[in-house]
This record gives structure tokens, sequence and C-alpha cells, in this order.
């Protein structure tokens, strides 16, 4: 798939855990994101083009809140460099204005250059 982005990718220099907020499930890692949606590190393939509600942890103290929620779509998964994972692209359908400023934050504090 031809990847079109419209903020570069911002990779962490820390990894949150990320959940499906409507069944608790463990999605898997945060491993890169932007204010229009993030990547996910994760050992299941998930399918392209699932709608789900997110919860992203965030570092404990760093920001107001202790994580962010975001109604998100999968739009591509691809192998990791590491055989037993999956990287996924989500692309942020529903955010708050606050989270979004978070996110900002975020890649300011925790961005690797």
């Amino acid at each position: 798939m031809d990847e079109r982005r419209k903020q570069s990718r911002k990779y962490l220099g820390f990894f949150t855990r990320v959940f499906n907020r409507d069944t608790g499930a463990l999605l898997g890692n945060l491993g890169d994101i932007t204010v229009d949606g993030a990547m996910v590190i994760s050992q299941k393939p998930i399918p392209t083009g699932v709608t789900c509600n997110l919860r992203i942890d965030l570092p404990e103290t760093a920001f107001a809140k202790d994580h962010l929620d975001a109604k998100a779509q999968s739009i591509w998964c691809k192998p990791d460099i590491v055989p037993e994972y999956h990287n996924t692209g989500f692309k942020f359908l529903e955010i708050d204005t606050q989270d979004i400023q978070i996110i900002q934050q975020i890649i300011r504090k925790y961005m690797i250059r």
C-alpha cells in the first residue's frame, strides 16, 4: 500500500500500552504517533478496516491525564522487523481537542530525533 501521510512519523522514546476501550483487550504498544494517527506494535496482526475505540496509556505524572481516547480505523498492517510482531497503522476518526494538544506535547517531549 502506498502510504501518504500529512504528518511525518514520530518515533517515541518510550512504549506505552494501547487497549481496545470497548473490550478492555490489550492491542499492543504504541510505536509512533501524530495528531492524525498512531502505529501499534502487536503480537497478533490487526486486520485493515477495523474501527475501534482506543485507549492509549500515558506516562505517569507526565500529563494532566493518564490516557488518551480516540476512535480510530486500522488502515494498514505489516510484519515488524522482529518476526513475532506486527505493526498496524491507525487513522484517528474522532479525538478530543485536549488529547490532540497532549499528542503535540508527547511529540515535543518524547520523539526520537
